[in-house]
């Protein structure tokens, strides 16, 4: 049998949650140098599924498929090397992992990769090169992107705080179906002072959407909404919902500017 059919068998385990069977494929496949298997095992270590918690395990089979090219490993063997998880921390090393993850498009390393920047993570602090980056992946319709440049402008930290600039952000991020984003343009709708106009409608769409996606925090916000509907109002929230669909492609669901951060 091939190693890509045994991955779809493993794979098929894996989907029933037959996590003992999947876990021995995948650790067959991954000893034998079968990349996403590797990265699988990965996993399953890191989280104790299938198998104990064995975080030095996981940075192994990641460390493998990293160096198989697997955007993904790269990204998640990059965060255990920040948080020192299955051996000692290598900021350095944590950044050119996430550079190649994000010349690789993955859009949570891209995000990441900028932020570093920001932050001096294993890299000389650069506030400008990390903006640069972030509108950049912005612009070209990374959700991931967009929802850090929202929570940026709106905490205010690193930049002059801005609610207008946030919730357009959050709301591109949650067009593409960003449940953190619906989470924080669902609250920006239902109160005053969020950068937006009170709209309870949108409020109740983007909420229910993030609710959908097991959202932390969303069972609170919902309260925000408590005793605001009339029936009519209800029926035309759940039409927008069952009408929304995710936006997918480059660029933004709604304008900005290009501009630096300020």
């Amino acid at each position: 049998m091939s190693s890509a059919a045994e991955f779809q068998i493993g794979q098929s385990y894996f989907e029933a949650k037959d996590y003992a069977r999947s876990f021995k494929i995948f650790e067959t496949l991954a000893r034998s140098g079968h990349v996403q298997s590797q990265v699988l095992l990965g996993y399953l270590h890191f989280n104790g599924i299938g198998t104990a918690v064995n975080h030095r395990l996981a940075r192994k089979f990641y460390i493998e498929a990293s160096q198989g090219g697997d955007a993904g490993a790269q990204h998640n063997l990059a965060n255990m090397l920040l948080n020192g998880h299955g051996g000692p921390e290598d900021f350095e090393e944590a950044h050119r992992l996430l550079r190649l993850a994000a010349g690789s498009g993955l859009e949570v390393a891209q995000a990441h990769f900028a932020l570093n920047y920001l932050s001096g993570t294993g890299v000389s602090r650069d506030i400008r090169r990390g903006a640069e980056l972030l509108l950049q992946y912005g612009d070209e319709g990374n959700a991931e992107a967009q929802y850090t440049l929202g929570n940026l402008y709106a905490e205010g930290s690193l930049v002059k705080q801005n609610w207008e600039k946030a919730a357009t952000w959050w709301l591109n991020a949650a067009e593409r179906g960003h449940a953190l984003a619906q989470l924080e343009i669902g609250r920006s709708f239902a109160v005053s002072g969020r950068g937006l106009k009170v709209d309870y409608i949108n409020a109740y769409k983007f909420l229910t959407l993030s609710y959908m996606a097991a959202t932390p925090g969303v069972d609170e916000a919902f309260e925000l909404l408590r005793d605001k509907f009339t029936d009519a109002m209800m029926a035309q929230a759940r039409k927008h919902l069952d009408e929304w669909k995710p936006m997918t492609g480059k660029g933004l669901a709604f304008a900005l500017s290009s501009q630096m951060l300020a």
